[in-house]
Parts: C-alpha cells; sequence; structure tokens
C-alpha cells in the first residue's frame, strides 16, 4: 500500500510595484494616452524644469517603467513592455 500526499502549490512571490507618485502615475497614463512623452512635454505638463524633469523620468526609467529612445534631440520616452 502507498499513499500520495498532495502539496498546495505555493505561487512565487512577485517582485512588488514600486510605489508611485501621483506624477509618475500622471506620467504613465500621459504615455499610454500619446505613446511616448519627451522632456520638454514634461516640462510643459508639470511645469518643472529641465533638471527636475530628467530625474523624474530618469527614476521611471530606474524603476523599470519607462525605457529612453534617443534620436538626437529628439529624445523620447515610451513604456516598457
Amino acid at each position: 500500500m502507498f499513499k500520495i500526499r498532495f502539496r498546495a502549490l505555493v505561487e512565487a512571490e512577485q517582485p512588488a510595484m514600486p510605489e508611485l507618485t501621483e506624477r509618475e502615475q500622471q506620467t504613465i497614463a500621459y504615455v499610454r494616452e500619446h505613446g511616448e512623452i519627451t522632456r520638454p512635454d514634461y516640462e510643459k505638463l508639470f511645469q518643472v524644469k529641465k533638471a527636475q524633469a530628467y530625474r523624474d523620468l530618469n527614476e521611471l526609467i530606474e524603476k523599470g517603467i519607462l525605457l529612453l529612445e534617443r534620436k538626437g534631440p529628439h529624445s523620447r520616452y515610451l513604456l516598457k513592455t
């Protein structure tokens, strides 16, 4: 005689989504709607200076949400798929 034991499958823990600021959430919504965002777009949208726009957009790249497509002065940020 033998016994069969069933073990509960434990789902692998998914890495937690990083917490997003309101501005980051709005940026993602903008990119979803328009397909991309540029640094000048970001500056106008949030009324921030160039340095702040770079910092904010780079933070979204570091969080794995955006990617930067460089085309000279026409760099654009896209949602990472």
